[in-house]
């Protein structure tokens, strides 16, 4: 068996064939550009073949390219919560925090803000490391309202290259 070529769009990453064992055993390595565009994307790479029983293989890469500055996890969700009970028990509402990672290349001068367009969120940020803030979302249960609410939170940062990321948050109140 030789492998006579291996074809996939060129955007996204490189693919290096390597002999390990001649017309046996081969490696195939494959290296993200940079430059390529960010998010998550699955491919299609095939492997052509010199054997008559398989000339053509067909492999599938899951890739993913993040922006210079990002974001874990990369949706809030608070779920379905009834008002009476988050209106009545303070702790539950200390229980349902969520924290939200925010990463980037580390630099001393790197700097951030939070924001969202949803009137509830409690919004806390702090450094954790050279490369890392932590923030911590909280409800504000006087601005709560029945209904499902969406919309985003929004990293705002100096980075030229990253200036503003985007991360969706939800949550649904009931009316009990």
């Amino acid at each position: 068996l030789r492998i006579l070529s291996v074809e996939h769009a060129k955007e996204r990453f490189t693919t290096e064939i390597e002999t390990l064992e001649e017309g046996k055993r081969y490696r195939l390595t494959l290296t993200l550009s940079p430059k390529g565009p960010a998010g998550r994307q699955t491919e299609k790479i095939r492997v052509l073949t010199s054997s008559k029983d398989m000339p053509l293989l067909d492999l599938t890469a899951s890739t993913e390219l993040r922006e210079r500055v990002w974001a874990s996890p990369e949706t809030v969700d608070f779920g379905v919560l009834p008002i009476g009970l988050v209106r009545e028990e303070p702790n539950v509402i200390r229980r349902l925090a969520r924290r939200l990672d925010v990463h980037h290349p580390g630099s001393p001068e790197f700097r951030i803000e939070l924001r969202s367009d949803l009137p509830f969120l409690d919004l806390r940020l702090e450094r954790a490391t050279e490369n890392r803030y932590e923030a911590t979302i909280r409800l504000i249960t006087e601005n709560l309202q029945v209904g499902p609410h969406s919309g985003f939170l929004f990293v705002e940062s100096n980075d030229a290259q990253s200036p503003r990321v985007k991360i969706p948050i939800s949550v649904t109140i009931l009316d009990q």
